[in-house]
């Protein structure tokens, strides 16, 4: 009987030491397995942000080349503040063009709320006089001036029936950028 108590406590303790051991490899295997799946977690994330950072990238270029056109209109759209001269220049031309004298009175840089935003613009009053037909020209060639023209007034007169000279009187506005 004393045998068999020493052979059964020889197994309990075999059993209670193998049961600990593979308590144990159970439990480093699972750390080992958690460390590495939260490794292999981040590289998928990181390859995930990556790709998705080059899906972004490529998109920007391609609105960038697909609105190539419509920016390089805007430029035309909107007078750059050291194109001004130039601009003035184009509008006193318009004159020549039509056949009427043509002056500027007035140019002055103006700032507007448009919306919750502050807009510049170039507010230019200009005085044509000429025959009808030169001055009505002049109206119609600044309407078709390609940038964005507001006219805020027009104003006709006749100077002389017998000479057919009329006097017009043009207030506009047009954006500015720095």
């Amino acid at each position: 009987m004393n045998n068999l108590k020493n052979n059964s406590r020889k197994i309990l303790l075999l059993v209670v030491i193998l049961s600990v051991a593979s308590i144990a490899g159970y439990v480093a295997f699972f750390t080992i397995l958690k460390i590495k799946n939260n490794k292999i977690s981040e590289k998928s994330n990181l390859i995930d942000f990556e790709l998705a950072k080059k899906e972004k990238s490529k998109s920007v270029k391609k609105n960038l080349s697909d609105t190539e056109i419509l920016r390089s209109q805007l430029d035309d759209y909107i007078i750059a503040k050291e194109k001004i001269d130039i601009f003035l220049e184009e509008i006193e031309n318009l004159g020549e063009e039509s056949g009427a004298q043509v002056i500027l009175s007035s140019v002055n840089e103006v700032e507007y709320l448009v919306g919750k935003q502050k807009v510049k613009y170039l507010s230019i009053i200009l005085d044509a006089e000429g025959k009808w037909a030169d001055v009505y020209v002049l109206l119609g060639l600044l309407e078709n001036i390609p940038k964005k023209i507001i006219i805020k007034n027009v104003f006709l007169s006749v100077l002389s029936i017998k000479e057919e000279t009329w006097k017009g009187k043009f207030e506009f506005k047009i954006p500015i950028i720095n």
